[in-house]
Parts: structure tokens; C-alpha cells; sequence
């Protein structure tokens, strides 16, 4: 599971799947950089490196959109009403 949450407090993210090592070479060299090296001085050999892939499952995203008085009542948890709650949207893959 991975989760995101924006700087400003106002998009959620919530992403569900499995991780697993990839070793597609064709794909290091594409994201290789002088700062991944930095990071490998023993280079894409190295044995500490590893690309993970991460084959997404499920997301639900949320936006939120509240009045000062909903952002408040979050802050100090009070109950929010239906018109202060915001978006909120769910999706599954459909790849195999």
C-alpha cells in the first residue's frame, strides 16, 4: 500500500497493489541518472540496488474542498457535514 497526501492538506491518495524487483535493464538504463550513481557508486551491478515495480491494484482518491468552519471542526474533530466533506473517488484494474 502506498498513501499520498498533498502539501496543502487538500488531495488524498490511497493505492493498493503488490511490489515486486524488476530487472528489465532495458528500463535502468532509462531511468538511470548521475544522481542514482551518486547514490550506487558500485553501478548498476551494485548490490544494493534494486528497481521496484509496483503493479497497482486498487486507488481511491479524495479532494477536499472544505469552509474554513469544516477545516476547523477537522482540526479539532468535530463532525463535518455532507457539504464540507469534499470528493471522493474509487478505482480498480483491470489488468491481469
Amino acid at each position: 500500500m502506498a498513501q499520498f497526501i498533498s502539501r496543502g492538506h487538500d488531495f488524498f491518495a490511497c493505492l493498493s497493489g503488490s511490489v515486486r524487483i524488476e530487472d528489465n535493464r532495458a528500463m535502468i538504463e532509462k531511468l538511470w541518472s548521475p544522481r542514482v550513481e551518486a547514490r550506487f557508486p558500485g553501478g548498476k551491478d551494485d548490490p544494493n540496488f534494486a528497481l521496484l515495480r509496483f503493479d497497482i491494484a486498487d486507488a481511491e482518491f479524495w479532494e477536499t474542498d472544505m469552509s474554513l468552519s469544516g477545516r476547523v471542526k477537522v482540526l479539532f474533530g468535530g463532525k463535518i457535514k455532507p457539504g464540507e466533506d469534499g470528493s471522493h473517488a474509487g478505482v480498480s484494474s483491470t489488468a491481469i
